[in-house]
């Protein structure tokens, strides 16, 4: 995903209206590449995939977490979110998709404020990557694509801290009615390595590491994801996503855990550029 992200700051037709801006962001993505360009002369050649297009979204809103009794709130406050898109799934030119050829970043940040007084910050990254795709329909109203991608998430805020390295085979629907644009996706895949906090860990040698304090279980796991998003024209849109995973703890203690994360959310546009 860097290497695509330095390619599109050197490579892609429309920044080299500003070439000098280009080649430090590509540096600062890549410091590696940089080294390689400006001390080299090594330049990452122009491609097909230098053509990709990449757009950033910025969202900025309220945090409200829920815990497991229903009505008792958790610390609530500003959330601020940034989401980069290298290419599209749902252009009508393309039917088949190659490892990269599409992916999501998203980073955010908690700002939680309890009634207590207290502060907390939390930073969270989650990306997705499509390895290989293909649209069984590609209409101009209606899209059906299946997938094989991979995924990385580290997500965390005060109820619950998740990380995880997950590879999924997916099935996702978009289709377009008069006001109204509706994407579903449903994902089933194995977790390569996963932690999840839980109540039931384990003290590790509290004789020897007494100041050592893991609240979270490790290892493998499956998890499966369903995804509902609705984008009305003049309203906004409306998402959720449902998220179940099965761990496989390693140690300390040994056994099964089940997670569910639920999530939803509501973007409304105050600007839009392109």
């Amino acid at each position: 995903m860097i290497y695509r992200l330095t390619d599109y700051a050197w490579n892609y037709p429309a920044n080299n209206q500003y070439p000098i801006i280009g080649k430090v962001t590509g540096s600062l993505i890549n410091p590696v590449a940089g080294i390689n360009r400006f001390i080299f002369g090594k330049k990452i050649p122009f491609t097909k995939s230098s053509l990709t297009p990449v757009s950033f979204q910025f969202y900025i809103g309220s945090n409200h977490p829920l815990d497991k009794m229903i009505g008792d709130m958790k610390g609530t406050g500003l959330i601020l979110n940034a989401e980069i898109y290298h290419g599209d799934l749902f252009i009508r030119s393309q039917n088949t998709f190659g490892p990269f050829d599409y992916f999501k970043i998203s980073s955010w940040i908690n700002f939680s404020d309890y009634l207590s007084g207290n502060k907390d910050t939390y930073f969270n990254l989650s990306s997705e990557a499509i390895i290989l795709g293909s649209k069984i329909t590609n209409r101009p109203d209606k899209t059906e694509l299946i997938s094989l991608t991979q995924h990385y998430d580290f997500i965390h805020n005060d109820i619950f801290k998740i990380g995880s390295i997950v590879l999924t085979v997916g099935w996702t629907y978009r289709q377009t009615f008069n006001h109204v644009r509706v994407l579903s996706s449903s994902k089933i895949g194995v977790v390569l390595f996963g932690s999840g906090n839980s109540e039931l860990v384990v003290p590790v040698l509290p004789d020897v590491f007494p100041e050592f304090e893991r609240d979270y279980i490790y290892g493998q796991r499956f998890m499966a994801e369903l995804e509902f998003v609705a984008s009305y024209r003049k309203l906004g849109t409306l998402a959720t996503d449902l998220n179940h995973c099965i761990i496989f703890s390693k140690s300390q203690p040994k056994g099964i855990e089940n997670l569910d994360l639920i999530r939803a959310k509501y973007l409304y546009a105050i600007g839009n550029r392109e």
